[in-house]
């Protein structure tokens, strides 16, 4: 019995003139922010971030920005096989926890949980402050900013940690949260 390989090769002057295309196409759209937005909205489902204002009438204006969690889920959520290995892991985490009842691998199997409905999925919100530094310029200035963070609660472990899990929810700057909070 004879093994047929067969080698599919690019000539490497086609690839070359492939990315010079790229390129030229990205140098086309990027020309102008407004049409390099609206060309990542309409090909690829980016959405912009919104400004809102976080502060009261009698206060120093303040803002910070949100993405929507529900276009962000929607577009996480277009992906069937994710869908599946959610229910999946869902599932199989629900009948471990049958079999042995002092188990606890998610809120689900909480107190609280117990009173989520199966069909709901639960997020998960982070806070994390960061600094920001301007090395440049006679000034270096330090700006630390709080990032808020969702992950939903219910994707298998093995993807938990994987950073397009973990999605960008709101920033500001943090003495913004401290004051509002106290």
């Amino acid at each position: 019995m004879s093994q047929h390989h067969t080698t599919k090769a690019i000539n490497f002057n086609h690839l070359l003139d492939l990315f010079v295309d790229i390129r030229g196409a990205i140098e086309c759209i990027t020309k102008n922010e407004y049409q390099f937005m609206k060309y990542c909205s309409d090909y690829f489902g980016y959405n912009s971030v919104q400004e809102i204002n976080v502060s009261s009438n009698d206060e120093v204006p303040d803002c910070g920005y949100f993405i929507p969690i529900d276009e962000t889920l929607s577009l996480m959520l277009n992906s069937q096989m994710l869908v599946s290995k959610i229910f999946e892991n869902i599932d199989q985490q629900q009948s471990i926890v049958q079999s042995d009842g002092d188990l606890m691998f998610s809120i689900r199997n909480s107190y609280n949980g117990l009173q989520i409905d199966d069909d709901h999925l639960l997020i998960q919100l982070y806070l994390d402050d960061i600094s920001l530094t301007n090395p440049l310029g006679s000034k270096r200035d330090r700006h630390k900013m709080s990032m808020i963070y969702f992950m939903l609660e219910d994707i298998p472990d093995q993807y938990r940690s994987k950073l397009d899990f973990i999605q960008l929810v709101a920033i500001c700057e943090s003495r913004i949260l401290k004051v509002k909070i106290t």
